[in-house]
């Protein structure tokens, strides 16, 4: 169970990069450390699909692992990024795909 246990403080790591304050809004950018191919720290850990269904903790760090991976192809497309957002209450948005002329959409996973 170590492994797991590393895996996940691993994938729940934030890099807190951009910031900025004013008055009423704190907030931060994070880059969240995430596999670029989900199927590796799959294979490292022999999860199959009957253990990851009664795992559901893992399986949301692979899940969201492979949403970010397939959200960055695409932003890359449009010179975008893809981000981590976190106030200082706490609240997060999974994803946020940034684009260069300001578009901004937040994703949920």
């Amino acid at each position: 169970m170590k492994t797991r246990r590393g895996l996940c403080q691993f994938l729940c790591g934030r890099a807190f990069g951009g910031k900025a304050e004013s008055a009423h809004v704190f907030y931060a950018l994070a880059a969240k450390r995430q596999f670029s191919d989900p199927s590796i720290p799959a294979s490292v850990l022999g999860a199959n699909p009957d253990g990851l269904m009664h795992d559901v903790v893992t399986l949301g760090f692979l899940f969201e692992s492979m949403c970010c991976r397939d959200l960055r192809v695409y932003a890359q497309t449009k010179d975008g990024r893809v981000s981590h957002f976190r106030d200082r209450n706490g609240l997060e948005i999974d994803l946020v795909v940034s684009l260069p002329d300001g578009r901004w959409g937040g994703v949920e996973v």
